[in-house]
């Protein structure tokens, strides 16, 4: 599979689950309980395995330059610019909890 295509799978999916927590929290009564995958590539089609691998620091450390500063990261509602800005002091911590995330 091509890198376009692997781009446009990760979009798509990207927009699905976009649009499955917006119905979730807009208040308007109602509530989907699944994503419909049924448009999206199958597994014989894109490599799963990188999809599960274990990233390394380099991806971590690019994938977080690459997002928006002003964005929270988590339920601690640190912005990515507090986490840019303290990289040097938190990296360790940061990659080890990625890393175990992806162990179990």
């Amino acid at each position: 599979m091509k890198i376009k295509q692997i781009k446009k799978f990760i979009r798509d999916i990207e927009k699905d689950g976009i649009n499955f927590f917006s119905s979730l929290f807009n208040g308007d009564g109602t509530m989907h309980t699944k994503i419909n995958f049924d448009n999206h590539a199958t597994n014989e089609e894109i490599d799963c395995s990188k999809l599960i691998s274990i990233p390394t620091m380099e991806e971590i450390k690019s994938t977080l330059d690459n997002m928006e500063d002003e964005k929270g990261v988590g339920p601690d509602c640190f912005t990515v610019e507090f986490v840019k800005k303290c990289w040097d002091m938190i990296h360790y911590d940061t990659i080890k909890t990625i890393h175990v995330f992806f162990e179990e």
